[in-house]
């Protein structure tokens, strides 16, 4: 029976009318509108949500009166159960406040069913197929999450942003304690904000992440589910903290340690901060200012991770100006032009001579800094999604530190370099600031993935 295109009405017609029992009719009709609202319930052409308004089993009871209908009770039970089968193959199930909002904006998907996958204040609606959903993006979106950077503080767990569908990559903010001599042998802390956190470090104010009853960690669930649905998880290390860096000597040493613990399934599960999930990538977002001392042990670091996990992929998360790589005091320098980075992702915000709506400055750095580099072959725009993403306590405006006002502002900008062959895409930090932007603006999320869909006709 072909879906597309018909009311609830109409489909429930289709299935049900040649049944030869007015009673069924009736009960049927009377139940479906009674409990069917065409304001909730119908796509401009006629995609129906069928069990958020009656429960289908309930319905069924009410029906067969017990089985007192005989034959057309089984009948109709077997029909109930071929319709169920029909939308959960050509609908999906997906966020939002309202129906219309769901469909709308191709909410974030709720696989269970239940209004507990949706991010707070939605609830899950079904029959809303990916036929209208955004398509796949011509180039890859990434995102950070970790950080909690929505406008109510309370980000959503790492899988509810993977069930959007808006993103390809998701880098997890931060590991921000691990390698620095000061910190010893093989301590590490990773923070994850309210989602909680990883400390082996002596005095570390995260201990272990929660272990439910199945035996999982909430985060390690969630990893798994984002992979299941073709997104590639990666570690980012580093960040505004200084408790970070490679000793002198401990390169390939740390790079083994890493392996074990996130990119292979040779260590005990309980031994690894996320259980049994392996991860899929590391993004070195190095911003610490350490410079020159620890480049040769950053770049023997690299090479092993290399060479023990070939498939790996390593990104650098370095800041847009030209000093990133010039200076001998910058985070990356040498290490940059020295290892084969697969990504690039370059942070174009919270640097006023570059960010990326200033523009022709913007155009300029991507070109003659990022894509004039022989050993760089993807370079990502990195730009901060939403004012939570910035820091404007010393009075600076948001502005000033390069959030777009508008997809427009952003599109705009972009449009100068997505002809360059070595573009790789775009990153925002972070996914719920995207999500939850101060302004009311719709869903950024939506709206940049948008962009990267309709990219090559642009």
């Amino acid at each position: 029976v072909p879906i597309h295109g018909l009311s609830l009405d109409r489909l429930f017609e289709r299935l049900f009318l040649d049944v030869d029992c007015p009673r069924i009719h009736e009960r049927l009709f009377g139940q479906l509108h009674l409990e069917y609202r065409p304001d909730h319930g119908v796509l401009v052409d006629g995609l129906p949500y069928l069990d958020r308004f009656f429960d289908y089993n309930g319905l069924l009871e009410q029906l067969i009166d017990g089985n007192r209908l005989g034959y057309h009770g089984s009948d109709l039970k077997h029909r109930l159960y071929r319709l169920r089968h029909l939308f959960a193959q050509q609908f999906g199930h997906r966020c939002g406040k309202t129906w219309a909002d769901a469909a709308g904006k191709c909410g974030f998907r709720c696989p269970n069913n239940v209004d507990s996958d949706c991010p707070n204040g939605e609830y899950c609606f079904a029959s809303i197929g990916d036929a209208y959903c955004p398509a796949a993006r011509v180039q890859p979106l990434a995102v950070y999450w970790g950080q909690d950077r929505s406008v109510n503080a309370n980000q959503s767990n790492l899988a509810l942003y993977c069930n959007s569908g808006y993103f390809d990559r998701v880098h997890l903010a931060f590991m921000s304690q691990f390698g620095d001599s000061t910190l010893g042998a093989g301590n590490y802390e990773i923070n994850f904000s309210d989602k909680g956190g990883y400390s082996t470090t002596p005095g570390g104010i995260w201990g272990v992440f929660n272990i439910g009853s199945d035996g999982k960690s909430q985060i390690e669930k969630d990893i798994l589910q984002c992979q299941s649905l073709g997104v590639k998880v990666l570690l980012a290390i580093g960040g505004v903290t200084t408790d970070y860096g490679v000793a002198a000597g401990t390169g390939p040493a740390l790079a083994t340690n890493f392996t074990n613990l996130f990119f292979t399934s040779t260590a005990t599960p309980s031994s690894r901060p996320f259980g049994s999930a392996i991860l899929d990538g590391i993004d070195f977002d190095l911003e610490n200012k350490k410079g020159a001392a620890q480049q040769a042990d950053l770049l023997a670091f690299t090479n092993k991770l290399r060479s023990l996990n070939p498939n790996l992929l390593i990104v650098a998360s370095p800041q847009c100006p030209p000093t990133e790589v010039s200076s001998s005091n910058a985070d990356f320098g040498t290490l940059i032009t020295s290892f084969a980075f697969d990504i690039v992702q370059v942070q174009f915000y919270n640097n006023p001579s570059c960010n990326v709506n200033v523009g022709s400055g913007f155009t300029s750095n991507f070109k003659t800094v990022w894509v004039a580099d022989s050993i760089v072959t993807k370079v990502t725009v990195a730009v901060a999604a939403a004012a939570g993403d910035v820091d404007t306590s010393d009075g600076s405006t948001v502005a000033s530190h390069g959030v777009p006002s508008s997809i427009a502002e952003l599109e705009s900008a972009v449009d100068t370099v997505k002809a360059q062959a070595k573009f790789g895409g775009l990153t925002l930090w972070d996914v719920s600031g995207a999500y939850d932007r101060a302004d009311g603006s719709t869903n950024f999320l939506q709206e940049v993935s948008n962009y990267l869909v309709n990219l090559a006709t642009l």
